[in-house]
């Protein structure tokens, strides 16, 4: 199983490429997501938590994330092709936790990222509110 910290900003470290990589659920990161995927970020992971799993939207969630932690430093962020080979050297089965836990943070936001963490640092379902 990946290696999983978070911190109060909703910053994660996952293992990819070999190194711990910082990976930030930003706004923007999360505008990254839906741009590269083409999925909306409750429709991926509803299609994660379920059997709507596909290569793009695994790879783009932890590009984009890769990529919110470094978001003026695009020489230190791996293209999304090599975050691709990565995925692909670990497994995309193993890299869909990842992904996971970047929408699952991303979607509850900042200040509500450890509350979405349970004790076992799995993400919890995360769906919209539906209005009245």
């Amino acid at each position: 199983m990946a290696k999983f910290k978070a911190s109060r900003r909703g910053n994660m470290t996952i293992e990819l490429g070999g190194e711990e990589r910082l990976v930030r659920p930003s706004f923007s990161a999360m505008l990254e997501f839906e741009e590269t995927s083409g999925y909306g970020a409750y429709e991926a992971l509803r299609g994660l938590q379920g059997s709507k799993i596909n290569a793009k939207m695994i790879v783009s969630a932890i590009w984009a994330g890769i990529r919110g932690a470094h978001p003026s430093k695009e020489d230190t962020c791996p293209s999304w092709r090599e975050v691709g080979e990565m995925c692909f050297e670990k497994g995309m089965a193993a890299c869909i936790g990842d992904a996971l836990k970047f929408l699952t943070l991303g979607l509850a936001g900042a200040t509500a990222a450890e509350e979405v963490i349970n004790e076992q640092g799995k993400p919890l379902s995360v769906s919209p509110k539906e209005e009245d």
